[in-house]
């Protein structure tokens, strides 16, 4: 009897660790995405738009460079290109004064994940012209 509650705990475990609850898992979406982004600053954070892959970036990230210099709390959403998946990054300066990146990603065989990382000792690099992700400078 031990043994078949060990393994099934073993099951149950390694389900759960790659995703399968047995249960019909919420699929996360775009929105889920924006939602928490939005959630981790103020009501009075800029929004430095929403660019699609191969769009200009240089207004958004002159949006969040100025932002960023000023201490205003900002976001803007940028899609990564991809081929399976609809994938977009975030950088955000959070309501506690931290730039974090966030990522999405909708997945294909999984239900889709939202993830971040923060930016440690933040630095604006100077560079506006050319993609989102050289805008700050961060140790890692």
């Amino acid at each position: 009897m031990a043994k078949k509650i060990l393994v099934l705990t073993g099951i149950s475990v390694l389900l759960i660790a790659c995703g399968g609850s047995g249960s019909d898992d919420h699929k996360v979406t775009f929105e889920d995405f924006t939602n928490t982004v939005k959630s981790q600053v103020g009501d009075t954070a800029i929004d430095c738009g929403t660019l699609p892959w191969g769009e200009s970036q240089l207004e958004a990230n002159t949006c969040m460079a100025e932002s960023f210099n000023n201490d205003q709390q900002f976001y803007a959403f940028f899609e990564i290109l991809s081929y399976d998946s609809t994938r977009y990054g975030s950088p955000v300066l959070t309501q506690s004064g931290e730039l974090k990146i966030y990522y999405f990603d909708s997945g294909t065989i999984s239900s889709g994940s939202i993830s971040n990382r923060t930016c440690l000792n933040a630095e604006f690099s100077g560079n506006v012209d050319t993609s989102w992700e050289v805008v700050f400078l961060c140790d890692e």
